[in-house]
């Protein structure tokens, strides 16, 4: 005997399982976003540059370390800030920042979803990751600015 199909035996539905629907920010597009909207402080001595986001997602999903770095037209790149879960000689957890870059907002920024990975969806294999943001038009830093507020509400 064929055995009823799914959706027959659900009184029409197609499926009687409920739509998975995930919720939590993308790591991967917050951090876009707060590099976009922190463009300024983080840019002023170079605006044309670029900057480079340097993480490693570990097997459990987690942050393993994280540099972001500014990249001039030139091709010299400078340390604006890193973090790194194996830094067992330092008292913090917190990322530190190079000589040249103070930005409060986004060291308060990165500190929460450091804090709140489990909040983000890397959806990501495991490895080391890289992403490159150019100089963003004034709706992109809308855009991350809605971005953000959307992620840290959640």
């Amino acid at each position: 005997m064929k055995p009823t199909a799914l959706w027959a035996a659900h009184l029409g539905t197609e499926t009687s399982l409920p739509a998975v629907v995930n919720t939590a920010p993308d790591l991967k597009h917050t951090l876009d976003s707060l590099v976009v909207s922190n463009w300024n402080d983080l840019m002023a001595n170079d605006p044309g540059g670029q900057v480079d986001i340097e993480y490693r997602i570990a097997a459990d999903g987690s942050i393993e370390y994280l540099r972001l770095w500014a990249c001039s037209r030139g091709g010299f790149c400078d340390l604006i800030c890193q973090y790194s879960m194996f830094w067992k000689w330092s008292n913090t957890e917190a990322v530190s920042f190079g000589p040249r870059y103070k930005a409060k907002a986004l060291a308060e920024q990165l500190n929460y979803v450091l804090q709140h990975q489990g909040n983000f969806s890397s959806l990501v294999e495991p490895g080391r990751m890289l992403l490159q943001v150019r100089p963003p038009s004034d709706q992109e830093r809308d855009a991350a600015h809605h971005n953000l507020s959307a992620a840290f509400a959640a």
